[in-house]
């Protein structure tokens, strides 16, 4: 059956709103991952007999690009010219257009998408439950937000080099993806991107990536190692929190901040290399990193915030390089069994 989007276009109201949720902005006391709360449900009620129109003698317009779908047998192949434009959720009006191959969510195990295509769209393939296998094509250039949320049986996705976007929650809760290359290319890994992805174990973020978004990484449990590359100025706030298994981070020239609680209960981490760029240090970023031993902070940091090293209770030293001007220091940074070696204010008592 092929069909073209934009002769889908009905809307209904969501009786429910769904919206990406996490971690982000939340007090220690509020931090539980309930899939009661975390996983709304696409609600409402829609005719899906406009599926089934013939379509095949349409010519492509410039509203729909051309892009057309086929299904057989699991597998959902997408192909044609240009962008995804035909489905959307406007989280202000509480309205979202139909996928065309709705009927077919539960059976598709398998997405090939083929070049030409520029973009996935916002929702695309979201709670597409048994699906397994992505294939994208070099022409993708964006990955919407949430466009594969929600789908946990996802195991394997290739991200080709012509990616440059990777939206908000677009893989939140692939909780079976066990790997992701991170190819150079890419310039935004948005809000919540692979919230919950748990057997992802390497993450490498590439120098052409500019923006980090908050919660990005958060709760990948099996995650070990991390390199996060100079592009990003700023890592964003429980970027990394709640990865229990990492061991090892590095952070290379050209990171400027550190958010709050970035790796709050990252419970394994001993090795931690801190750039000479670096300048903030935020509330609880390293809050409860019970494996930490020592970390030297370097001179290019000013700011330091309140509880950033605190819990860490096998922290033994910790070494300031600033040597030029005073450190700003909040409340309670350090662990109190911990030397503290350094040039500037005296800690807060």
């Amino acid at each position: 059956m092929r069909q073209v989007f934009n002769r889908i276009i009905p809307v209904v109201l969501l009786s429910l709103l769904t919206a990406s949720f996490s971690a982000c902005g939340l007090q220690k006391s509020q931090h539980e991952k309930s899939s009661d709360t975390l996983i709304p449900e696409i609600t409402g009620t829609v005719d899906l007999a406009i599926t089934t129109e013939a379509v095949t003698d349409l010519e492509p317009s410039e509203a729909n690009h051309g892009i057309i779908w086929q299904y057989d047998n699991g597998l959902l192949t997408v192909s044609g010219t240009g962008a995804m434009v035909y489905t959307y959720m406007d989280d202000t009006k509480g309205e979202v257009s139909v996928r065309p191959w709705e009927e077919y969510k539960n059976s598709i195990t398998e997405i090939i998408i083929e070049n030409g295509v520029e973009s996935i769209t916002r929702f695309a393939f979201a709670y597409h439950e048994n699906l397994k296998r992505v294939t994208l094509p070099d022409s993708i250039k964006i990955i919407d937000g949430h466009a594969f949320r929600y789908c946990t049986s996802l195991e394997e996705i290739n991200i080709p080099e012509s990616v440059e976007e990777i939206g908000e929650a677009a893989f939140f809760w692939c909780e079976n993806l066990r790997s992701v290359y991170l190819p150079e290319g890419i310039k935004s890994i948005g809000k919540d991107a692979f919230f919950w992805c748990k057997k992802i174990e390497h993450a490498n973020i590439p120098s052409t990536v500019t923006y980090l978004g908050d919660c990005a990484f958060t709760s990948c449990t099996s995650l070990k190692t991390l390199t996060v590359q100079g592009g990003v100025q700023s890592i964003g706030d429980y970027t990394f929190e709640d990865c229990r298994n990492l061991t090892s981070v590095k952070i290379c020239e050209g990171v400027k901040s550190i958010g709050n609680q970035a790796f709050e209960d990252c419970f394994l981490l001993t090795d931690i290399n801190l750039p000479e760029t670096l300048e903030n240090i935020g509330d609880w970023a390293f809050y409860q990193c019970k494996s930490l031993k020592s970390v030297t902070i370097p001179s290019s940091v000013t700011a330091i915030g309140k509880g950033a090293f605190i819990f860490c209770e096998s922290l033994e030293e910790v070494t300031l390089q600033n040597d030029e001007e005073a450190v700003s220091i909040g409340g309670a940074a350090f662990p109190d069994n911990c030397s503290v070696n350094y040039t500037g204010k005296l800690l807060p008592k």
